[in-house]
């Protein structure tokens, strides 16, 4: 299981973004749920406040996020999806169907299905655990892959 973690990182699509994977993951967050604080990226993530502000100045750098002020209450500052971000995630997106398209296709169509019927159970069986426990299995360091 390590050596293949291990492999699908070294050849992840998302080497070609110049991006983490926790980046990524915050992006297809504010992709699917528009504008959020960085307390509530932090609970979906699993990082601290401290944490995911780092994480997200970075992307501020790279003009795939901007922070936008309420309206409302000048102190409370949103995350904003850029139109460059949705063009690096819909970029991924392909590159990542054309990796698991490759895949598929080198396993054959038996092997393909049962490996995705095997992958569906895993995934099921993971996502039943308590939560404490399901970190342990996963690890709590990298975000949930959506």
């Amino acid at each position: 299981m390590t050596r293949m973690i291990r492999v699908s990182q070294t050849h992840s699509p998302i080497k070609k973004f110049n991006i983490t994977p926790t980046q990524a993951y915050l992006l297809r967050h504010l992709h699917a749920d528009g504008r959020t604080k960085a307390s509530q990226l932090a609970r979906v993530v699993g990082l601290s406040p401290g944490a995911v502000t780092q994480v997200c100045d970075e992307l501020v750098r790279m003009k795939y996020v901007e922070r936008v002020r309420s309206q409302e209450d000048r102190r409370v500052v949103y995350h904003e999806i850029t139109e460059q971000g949705l063009r690096i995630l819909e970029s991924l997106q392909t590159e990542r169907c054309a990796f698991m398209a490759e895949l598929l296709s080198e396993l054959g169509p038996d092997d393909a299905k049962d490996f995705i019927r095997i992958l569906d159970r895993v995934v099921q069986y993971i996502e039943s655990m308590p939560l404490p426990l399901r970190e342990h299995v996963v690890g709590s360091d990298h975000p949930p892959r959506v």
